[in-house]
Order: structure tokens, then sequence, then C-alpha cells
């Protein structure tokens, strides 16, 4: 599997103070050569071994971040990106007027499995994902009758999911589309939950999963119906009462 590798160049202009900056690093395959996209928005923690988080900041665009006002020592250096596996260093030594230099490796997190909650009128459902993608924007449309979200990765690798769906919430058969695009998936059910899994070529892609049927729900009609004739029985009930009251007061 392709791996996404980072330098963190960091140069210490005096004994309070460090800059440093995410640079690609290059990768030989074969004759040819490929450059990774930085990772923008991971959160750079630097802490002193045993104690407290020292300086935290996140990389820019280009993967780039700066840490001013930092002593010189001994530090812990952990860096954390969405989708990606964590990763720490320790015993960095921050010295005066010296660079210090540190290569990361983020690697795509592999397989994540996640149990998104749904919440029909106050009735929770969980509809489990499995995949080694990114997912995000996970919901629910019971008007059409639809699961969505949104799956993200290394460009050009294979992805998967695996969706475990309770069918009293959304019930088969399944319609599985991406971008729009009906595709081939496999599906099996153990008599209360629907797995259904199905691959696609990484990059950017939206979800969709349409059932036939949703929760069943009683139809405004129906409760107006069941409303109006509990209202008549019950004043048929009131009419019996009153009518046998006034005949026990003619016999008296």
């Amino acid at each position: 599997m392709l791996r996404r590798q980072r330098r963190f160049k960091s140069e210490n202009r005096n004994s309070q103070s460090l800059q440093s900056r995410c640079h690609n690093r290059r990768h030989d395959f074969g004759n040819s050569y490929r450059w990774e996209e930085p990772v923008a928005g991971a959160i750079i923690e630097v802490a002193i071994p045993r104690f407290s988080i020292a300086a935290s900041t996140t990389t820019s665009v280009n993967g780039s971040y700066i840490i001013t006002n930092l002593p010189e020592g001994c530090y812990k250096v952990s860096v954390y990106a969405q989708g990606k596996i964590n990763q720490t260093k320790t015993g960095v030594i921050v010295t005066a007027g010296q660079t210090t230099e540190l290569d990361f490796t983020l690697r795509e997190n592999a397989i994540t499995t996640a149990n998104n909650m749904i919440n029909v009128e106050g009735q929770p459902f969980h509809v489990v994902t499995v995949s080694n993608s990114t997912i995000t924007n996970f919901t629910f449309n019971i008007t059409l009758k639809k699961v969505s979200f949104a799956v993200s990765a290394t460009a050009d690798t294979t992805g998967f999911c695996n969706i475990t769906i309770p069918e009293i919430l959304l019930q088969p058969p399944y319609t599985v589309k991406v971008d729009g695009n009906i595709i081939q998936f496999l599906t099996s059910s153990n008599g209360t939950h629907s797995i259904i899994n199905f691959s696609y070529t990484h990059s950017t892609h939206t979800v969709e999963i349409i059932g036939e049927n949703v929760i069943p729900e009683f139809p405004t009609d129906l409760l107006l119906l069941l409303s109006t004739c509990l209202c008549s029985l019950a004043t048929l009930f009131i009419k019996k009462e009153t009518s046998e009251d006034s005949s026990c007061s003619a016999l008296i």
C-alpha cells in the first residue's frame, strides 16, 4: 500500500522559538517519481514526557506549521490527521541555533468501524459502517427512503464499504448509488439486519443506499379516523349513562 511520507524541518532561531515546515517526500517507483500531497489540518502536539502538552497547532494547506516560544528541552511530538494512523516520536531534542529534523510516514487508517446513530421520532437506530475510507456527512432521509454519506481517501486506490442496516428502519430490496450512478453490490440478511458490501476507486464520492420501505408509521388519515371513533364511543357511553340515570329517577 502506498504510504504518505512527510518531513518536518525545524529551525530554532533562538532558545525560545521553534519554526517548522512540513515538506513533501519524493518516492521512487522504478524509473518514475511521484510527489505526495501535503497533509493539511493535521494536529501537531509538542509535550514534555509525563507532563502536559507544551504547545499545539495545525498544519496549513501546504502541510507547514510554526510553533513559537518553545524552550529548549527534550519533547514528545505527536501527529493526528483524519483518516490517518496517529504517530508519536519521543526524545526530540530542541537546541538553540540548530536544526531538528523529523520524518513522519502518515499511513491511511486501514479499516475503521463507526456506529452511526439515527434518531427517528425519538426512536434510536444504529447503522454500522466498516470501511477503509474516511466517512463523513452521514444522514438518513425518511422521505426519500435512503441513507447517504461521503467517502474519501488517497486517489486511485481501491476503497470498500460494509454497511449494516436494521431492516425495521430501511427495508430491502436496496439500490446503491455512487455519485448518482447505480453500482453492483453484495447483500445478505440475518433476519433483522441487512449487510451491504460494495467497492469503488478512491477519490471523494457520495454514496446513497435507497430502500423499498422505511420504518412503519401511522398515516395521518388513520390517526384522524381512530381519534373520531374514540370520540364517538365516548359520546355514546355518556349518553347511555344519562339515559340509565333518567330511568332510575322515574322509578323512584
